[in-house]
């Protein structure tokens, strides 16, 4: 069976914030059968990070309002 390659150019971009993503794939040849495997983008990795840190700190700020009401509360029964 005749067999031919074709190459083809083209660019990705993320489609959450627009970056380029040329320098994040990589292609492999499997059995006959191309693969192209992209990663990340870095921008909406380091949002990403960026968020999980605020949503962490926003929860340990809750917990340690909660153990702070706490506190209070039982000096005051300690008091009576």
């Amino acid at each position: 069976m005749p067999s031919f390659d074709v190459e083809v150019e083209f660019e990705i971009y993320c489609s959450k914030c627009g970056a380029g993503l040329c320098s994040n794939g990589s292609t492999k040849s499997i059995r006959n059968t191309n693969r192209l495997d992209m990663e990340p983008c870095e921008k909406c990795l380091e949002f990403a990070a960026d968020m999980a840190d605020g949503e962490a700190r926003d929860e340990l700020s809750g917990k340690i309002q909660e153990l702070e009401d706490e506190i209070a509360e039982l000096k005051n029964r300690l008091e009576v």
